[in-house]
């Protein structure tokens, strides 16, 4: 099987895996999170493994690694306990783990792919198709050459790309799923 490797956080929600885009600092892992604790099933934070030919989501259970901001605001948000987590002290590696649930080890077939950026306030922005192959290549977890079978890789991919979220708080987020569950 030929993979494909994305920098974003896997959630389960109606059978399919969905996958939130974002650079590293953007609220990932703080994101991931705060939907387990609402519910949601999460495979990883970090990285969305593809299969290149069925786009189904390779399962992955990863620790969690939160940086200082994110585990406060969990705390803060009574979302999050601390005897939850584990606590890295090395430099340059402080974080705090939180260990997500084992995954099936079947893939998933892909709901959605959703960017996330950070803002004052929620809302979605729509993202045309050769935005989103762009998008879907700067978030590549390595450097993939430039084929013909990667540009078809990414326009089938780019398909199910929903946009852009812009979120203030993540219950947005989270209702931003159940609507697609519902649709």
């Amino acid at each position: 099987m030929k993979k494909h490797t994305l920098h974003g956080a896997v959630i389960l929600s109606n059978g399919c895996a969905h996958v939130f885009l974002c650079p590293t600092g953007g609220g990932k892992s703080t994101l991931t999170v705060y939907l387990q604790k609402r519910g949601l099933q999460a495979w990883t934070d970090d990285r969305a493994e593809l299969d290149y030919d069925t786009l189904a989501v390779i399962p992955r259970s990863d620790a969690v690694a939160l940086r200082e901001g994110g585990y406060r605001l969990l705390l803060d948000k009574g979302v999050l306990s601390s005897p939850e987590v584990e606590y890295d002290p090395d430099p340059g590696r402080e974080r705090y783990y939180f260990q997500l649930p084992p995954c099936g080890m079947e893939p998933l077939p892909l709901g959605s792919i959703w960017l996330l950026r950070r803002g004052e306030e929620n809302w979605t922005e729509s993202v045309q198709k050769a935005s989103a192959v762009r998008l879907l290549m700067e978030n590549a977890m390595d450097p993939v050459p430039i084929t013909g079978e990667y540009l078809r890789f990414l326009n089938r991919l780019s398909e199910k790309v929903k946009g852009i979220l812009h979120y203030r708080d993540m219950e947005f987020v989270y209702d931003v799923l159940m609507r697609e569950e519902r649709e």
